[in-house]
Order: C-alpha cells, then sequence, then structure tokens
C-alpha cells in the first residue's frame, strides 16, 4: 500500500510539473526570454478593460500557459523563460469572464502571437541564452452580439 501510494505521489508531482510554462532550465540548456504585454480595450468606445481573463498558451503544450486578469488600466503582462524556437509563436486567449460588470458583455477572441526579428530586445550570450523578446499586442473587444 505505502509502494502505490509512493508511486501515485511521484506521478502527481510529475504531471503538475508538465503545465508550468516556466520551465526548469539549467546552464546547459537553451532559453530566451520572452515578455508579451498589452491593453485591452473597448472596440467602440476604446474604454480600457479591466477584470479580462487572459490566458497564454505555450507552444510545446497542450493547454494553458499562464492565466492573469487586466488591471484597472486594462493592462496585462506575461513574462517567462522558455526553450527558443526558430519562430516563436504563442497563442493567447481574451475572455471577458465577469460579463456586464466591466463595461459591457464581450466576446472572447484568440490571437496567435508571432515573435519576430524586430522584437529581439536583447541578443544574449554565445553559449545558450538566446536573450530576451518583448511583444506588445493590444486587444479590442467586440461586444457579444445575442
Amino acid at each position: 500500500m505505502r509502494n502505490i501510494l509512493k508511486v501515485s505521489t511521484i506521478l502527481a508531482i510529475l504531471t503538475l510539473s508538465m503545465f508550468s510554462c516556466e520551465l526548469p532550465l539549467n546552464n546547459d540548456e537553451p532559453n530566451a526570454d520572452y515578455q508579451i504585454k498589452g491593453m485591452v480595450t473597448d472596440s467602440v468606445t476604446g474604454n480600457v478593460l479591466p477584470g479580462i481573463r487572459v490566458i497564454l498558451e505555450c507552444p510545446e503544450q497542450a493547454g494553458n500557459c499562464d492565466t492573469i486578469f487586466t488591471d484597472s488600466k486594462g493592462k496585462y503582462d506575461f513574462s517567462f523563460n522558455n526553450y527558443p524556437f526558430d519562430v516563436p509563436v504563442f497563442k493567447i486567449k481574451i475572455d471577458d469572464v465577469d460579463g456586464a460588470e466591466n463595461k459591457g458583455d464581450f466576446a472572447s477572441r484568440s490571437i496567435e502571437v508571432q515573435i519576430t526579428n524586430t522584437d529581439w530586445v536583447d541578443d544574449g550570450d554565445d553559449y545558450n541564452y538566446y536573450g530576451k523578446a518583448v511583444k506588445t499586442v493590444d486587444v479590442k473587444l467586440k461586444a457579444k452580439v445575442f
């Protein structure tokens, strides 16, 4: 019985560790820093939208990587370290989960975020650190149509 409990605990820990966007990297593994940030506004009025859920999905995982909410100024900001990709592509999903509480009831959007050469603000080193990329993605949400 104890062996089953030990194996179950180890499997649970390994499973949970697979769902973290921040990969455990050591100095021998290639890595890069990424920042994806922006502002969410109403597409008609231009008003900022606080309390909007923004989900970052990482390319190497099937599922959510991180979830945050826009602040009082409608801003969101993801900063993370990940493996470098030839063409880094991430996906963000924007959801209005509180309905009319934040100045309206808005439709969800999914956006593909591609890191391009102009997004790299740090070239890294000559070893395994590929540098830092910063991408600003402002999002305009449309009202839900009922």
